[in-house]
């Protein structure tokens, strides 16, 4: 019988290999007078993000005992975010799009943690889709939605992995035709294994029970060693406002 777990990951990969069919016949469908074919492009975001999961426990006492939920400084925090991506605009309509969104919290002292988000996604451009159908508007302003999914990663004592889906809404104004400063809202949903890291490197950790991260049911153990498949994963989402700089560059 399949875990709950992995019931998610085949929604999650249905749901990717959905997105990305939608995404080659949109291309195949796109109109012959768009003007540009490829555009390369990468762009910077700075930001803040704020993680929202009562249940990510990430901070032990002595001997990798969790804290308790809802103690101070038992889970994540809001703190700097940063966003980089790569992609290649097709037709000034669709994009292909890689990236990486990362957070921090409390960098400056022993008890910083963080969070990461990678993978790959498309983008659609709004504004541009709607004037090759009706005609030029002459502003100089993009309106786009994008897509990410992939791996992600959070903790600071003890480290939560899985994969996650995110969206944005993304304003441009374009500056030049090779640079525009845009602002960019992310949102992430992760889905996190039931096998948390007490140890990253050593690929040590527990299950986590009904309650989540507790030391008295699950012992320390090699990953792998132990089914943790009754384990519940921890409910989370992510939110990071951005500002980003797009860099542009025509090919074709």
């Amino acid at each position: 019988m399949r875990s709950e777990m992995t019931t998610r990951y085949n929604a999650f990969f249905t749901h990717s290999v959905k997105v990305f069919l939608a995404a080659t016949f949109l291309t195949l469908a796109l109109p012959a007078n768009a003007e540009s074919i490829v555009t390369p492009y990468i762009s910077f975001g700075n930001g803040y993000g704020i993680v929202d999961g009562a249940s990510l426990v990430v901070t032990q006492r002595p001997g990798d005992v969790p804290y308790m939920r809802g103690e101070p400084g038992c889970c994540p925090e809001g703190g700097y975010a940063l966003d980089l991506r790569l992609g290649a605009k097709l037709f000034d309509l669709v994009a292909i799009e890689g990236g990486v969104v990362g957070q921090g919290w409390n960098l400056g002292d022993d008890s910083r943690g963080g969070a990461g988000f990678g993978g790959g996604g498309i983008r659609l451009y709004l504004l541009s889709g709607l004037e090759q159908a009706v005609g030029d508007f002459g502003l100089p302003i993009e309106l786009s939605i994008g897509s990410l999914f992939g791996y992600t990663i959070l903790g600071k004592d003890f480290a939560y992995t899985g994969f996650a889906y995110g969206f944005d809404g993304t304003l441009e104004w374009s500056a030049a035709s090779f640079f525009s400063i845009a602002f960019r809202l992310n949102v992430f949903t992760p889905i996190y294994d039931t096998f948390v890291y007490t140890d990253f490197d050593g690929e040590q950790g527990r299950c986590l029970d009904g309650a989540g991260l507790n030391s008295a049911s699950s012992p320390i153990h090699a990953r792998g060693t132990m089914d943790c498949s009754g384990g519940t994963s921890p409910e989370a989402a992510f939110l990071s406002p951005q500002l980003v700089l797009n860099f542009y560059l025509d090919v074709f």
